[in-house]
């Protein structure tokens, strides 16, 4: 079954899978490995995978593998808050109004 599980979010709000499907994105343009990764920032091969997978977020090891993608950490979770309320406000608006609560 391909159904798509909810997305877990941080307490803060970050949409976790979200937030590692970026940076997967971002660390296969660069044609960087994990093991590439792992060794470069000192983040172990588990923690890199939970964080691509949207299992676990810290905010050290994201920041390390952020610096060496290129990439600002609070850029990258900018994005990460503006694609999930879209995505929010694009559901709500398939609702019908009487499903609304006002």
């Amino acid at each position: 079954m391909n159904a798509r599980k909810s997305h877990p979010v941080h307490p803060d709000g970050i949409d976790l899978a979200l937030f590692g499907e970026l940076v997967r994105k971002r660390r296969l343009d660069k044609r960087l490995t994990l093991h590439g990764v792992s060794e470069r920032t000192g983040v172990s091969l588990s923690a890199l995978s939970e964080l691509e997978n949207g299992r676990k977020f810290t905010l050290v090891k994201a920041s390390l593998v952020c610096r060496l993608l290129g990439i600002r950490l609070s850029s990258l979770i900018f994005q990460v808050e503006r694609d999930f309320e879209r995505r929010h406000a694009e559901q709500s608006l398939g609702n019908s109004p009487s499903q609304t609560k006002h």
